[in-house]
């Protein structure tokens, strides 16, 4: 399967979008770009496509042609070079922030917070305008032993002596990836699709 995404750099609308792949046979790929579900200035917007038949290399260039319309009436049609890579693995926190920008997101690296109720602080980053905690382990066992402590439903982490219970303003969302565990506390689809998109299914939360 391949993922095309698609920023609009334009100043206009954009109500009619399709990427057309050449490789040993032609692929479309249809963006769900309408009137009633335009692409606006400055948005991303992704499509992916199984290439049936269609082998391809990842240290060749492939000719992509992108055709659209603007909510004016005005058309456009261009061809670009592009390669075909496969996605890599997260496992610390440069990494994700890597993977998080090839999903599409706008993420915009934050500050570290010194309380946590886990045994390091965390950093804060910005994911599509939504705050995102991200703790950084030595390393995968130390992230594993961390995540179990946690409940299935994220409310609450326990210790060698404590379980403390957390009151989180609206739905936690926990993930892990390589030495890390990230969350996101909120209800924006948005987001948890690029997460678990990049992450894989939380293990914990609602």
């Amino acid at each position: 399967m391949v993922e095309i995404s698609l920023k609009n750099v334009a100043t206009e609308t954009v109500v009619s979008l399709v990427a057309t792949l050449e490789i040993s046979s032609t692929f479309d790929f249809n963006f769900n770009v309408t009137p009633s579900n335009p692409l606006l200035p400055d948005k991303i917007i992704s499509a992916t496509l199984t290439l049936i038949g269609g082998g391809f290399s990842d240290d060749i260039s492939y000719p992509l042609t992108i055709n659209g319309a603007f909510l004016d009436g005005d058309t456009f049609v261009y061809t670009k070079q592009v390669q075909i890579v496969g996605p890599t693995p997260v496992t610390d926190y440069a990494s994700l922030i890597d993977n998080l920008r090839n999903a599409g997101a706008v993420v915009e690296p934050g500050e570290e917070i010194g309380w946590s109720p886990f045994s390091i602080g965390c950093r804060v980053i910005g994911v599509n305008d939504a705050d995102v905690q991200v703790w950084e382990y030595d390393d995968a066992a130390a992230a594993d032993g961390e995540a179990a402590s946690i409940s299935p439903d994220g409310f609450s982490v326990r210790t060698d002596t404590l379980c403390i219970s957390i009151s989180w303003i609206t739905t936690p969302h926990f993930y892990k990836a390589g030495k890390l565990i990230v969350l996101y506390v909120g209800e924006d689809e948005g987001v948890t699709v690029i997460l678990e998109r990049v992450l894989g299914p939380q293990f914990a939360g609602l």
